[in-house]
């Protein structure tokens, strides 16, 4: 029985000493900051100079949610129902593509994909196929 322990100790030893080796090269000094890896670089985190004012939040549409009970969009991250305002403009209609608002300078319409627009396509007249996965071939 002791023959079979033997093996697994000396791996057990060198996982040891493995892991100590590992981790003497990663420890940091006491008392000194521990650094994240994944931070940005200082000068990423720096304030931009030069990039003029700042920009007045713009209305995106995001979301819809169409149901029978419900009607909202979120626009620009803040959920909407029908007859409420975001950033001065009043949510008058939701569909299944577009919200509505009605806005200080006018009405408003924001796509939620822009540049595609919803058409009927007919389909041509023809016959149903058959599944072939039913059918039995007949052997020779």
């Amino acid at each position: 029985m002791a023959h079979a322990l033997i093996p697994r100790l000396v791996v057990a030893a060198i996982a040891c000493a493995w892991c100590e080796t590992a981790l003497a090269g990663a420890a940091t000094p006491v008392g000194a900051p521990a650094v994240d890896p994944t931070r940005p670089p200082a000068a990423a985190m720096a304030p931009a100079e030069g990039l003029g004012e700042p920009v007045a939040p713009t209305l995106v549409l995001q979301s819809v949610l169409v149901g029978p009970d419900r009607q909202v969009a979120v626009i620009s991250g803040v959920p909407v129902s029908v007859g409420e305002q975001v950033l001065g403009h009043t949510l008058v209609r939701v569909t299944t593509s577009e919200a509505r608002l009605r806005g200080p300078d006018g009405p408003v319409i924001l796509k939620l994909i822009p540049g595609v627009e919803r058409r009927t396509v007919k389909v041509a007249d023809s016959r149903p196929m058959k599944p072939s996965w039913n059918r039995r071939k007949s052997k020779p």
